[in-house]
């Protein structure tokens, strides 16, 4: 029973904080406004998407850009996109990038801070990322620079294009319910949550600030759900197997379907607030859980390896292997996809969305998907090119 139960909370665990990271659709919006000058050339837009751990992947593309003479006027990002995305526009090279993915420590992004609006406090995140940028705002970038994310209360996608670089990252990489939402107070004390609540790939934010070609980074398609034709998305609906698990949640608690075996795990919210009040601190545990089982759907399935292990995971690698395809649920908006000139795909198929240790080999990939549209993207830019003659003539 026990070799069951375990990956079956584990999966509830992941399930429930990938399911508040599920992106929406509402109309994109600025708050902020950037005048540029009048560009002598299409202006290049690198959109770099959300997608959790697998963000390292944004840096193999980059790579790969620079090595083939692309360098973009423009950057986009969206949560972990807004991370890697400001370190870049500040000016880092694509070494300075590896560099750094290679030196992160988890400790460095991460402080627990338990309260009833979520775990983590975010001000490292923050920290970090002035450090990174030697402390410059956004307008003093080297890139044009902007980072989204949505604003609490309307739901709506917000461009930070200036000010504190590490604010406006934090405010995109907010998980709801588990970041706690930053408030900015140059925006009327405004909370902001993860901008893939609003803009999972934020290329029509890229276009409507001028951009003339979207370069976009999808973290959360394999290459091969994208029709380079239609450029538009495809998907099938798998049936129910062994390996598939249905979470959900109800009044009394989550529930775990496991082929045809059903785990409940009862949940007293109330109960875990009077347990909690034999801790030396202060721990609403009752009341923060209750704010993250919000985040649960009703019902939502994940796939999980057709051979389950018989023992625990041994490292936190095979902890997270155990639900690589968990956020394959989660999609760029279409109108998104359709906006981008060139989508570029890393096959991440078997890198989870939290697993962070298989760093260089996901560098790797974002720049073997890089290589393999190069040509691609060229013909886009000469294709701007020649409009952009034209219309100026």
């Amino acid at each position: 029973m026990m070799t069951r139960l375990v990956p079956a909370v584990s999966a509830v665990l992941a399930t429930l904080f990938v399911s508040a990271c599920a992106s929406t659709t509402p109309t994109p919006t600025a708050t902020i406004s950037q005048t540029a000058d009048t560009p002598q050339r299409p202006v290049v837009a690198l959109v770099l998407g959300g997608g959790g751990a697998r963000g390292f992947a944004h840096i193999g593309v980059i790579e790969s850009l620079e090595a083939h003479g692309i360098r973009p006027d423009l950057v986009v990002g969206t949560s972990v996109g807004a991370m890697v995305g400001s370190v870049y526009a500040s000016g880092a090279t694509p070494a300075q990038l590896v560099a750094m993915a290679d030196e992160l420590k988890e400790t460095d992004l991460i402080d627990i801070s338990p309260s009833k609006q979520g775990f983590i406090d975010g001000s490292r995140l923050r920290q970090y990322i002035n450090t990174q940028v030697g402390n410059r705002p956004i307008e003093a970038f080297a890139i044009r620079f902007a980072a989204v994310a949505t604003e609490m209360q309307s739901k709506q996608a917000v461009t930070f294009r200036q000010g504190e670089a590490g604010l406006a990252v934090q405010a995109s990489a907010s998980v709801p319910n588990l970041f706690i939402p930053p408030r900015i107070p140059e925006n009327g004390g405004k909370k902001y949550i993860d901008g893939s609540q609003s803009a999972l790939l934020p290329a029509r934010i890229a276009k409507n600030m001028g951009a003339d070609v979207v370069i976009a980074v999808d973290l959360m398609a394999n290459a091969d759900t994208v029709d380079t034709d239609s450029n538009t998305k495809t998907s099938t609906d798998k049936p129910d197997t062994p390996n598939t698990v249905s979470i959900g949640r109800d009044d009394t608690g989550v529930h775990a379907k496991w082929g045809n075996e059903t785990i409940r795990i009862p949940i007293d919210l109330a109960q875990m607030n009077d347990a909690a009040k034999g801790l030396p601190f202060e721990l609403p545990l009752g009341d923060i859980f209750g704010n993250v089982l919000k985040a649960i759907p009703a019902s939502t399935q994940i796939e999980l390896p057709k051979e389950l292990p018989k023992t625990l995971p041994k490292s936190p690698s095979e902890f997270w292997q155990l639900f690589g395809n968990v956020g394959a649920n989660i999609k760029a908006n279409p109108a998104d996809i359709k906006a981008s000139d060139v989508v570029i795909a890393p096959d991440l198929s078997k890198s989870a969305v939290f697993d962070t240790t298989g760093r260089t080999a996901l560098i790797e990939a974002g720049k073997t998907a890089t290589d393999a549209q190069i040509d691609a993207i060229k013909q886009a830019i000469a294709t701007a090119q020649y409009r952009y003659v034209g219309n100026t003539q």
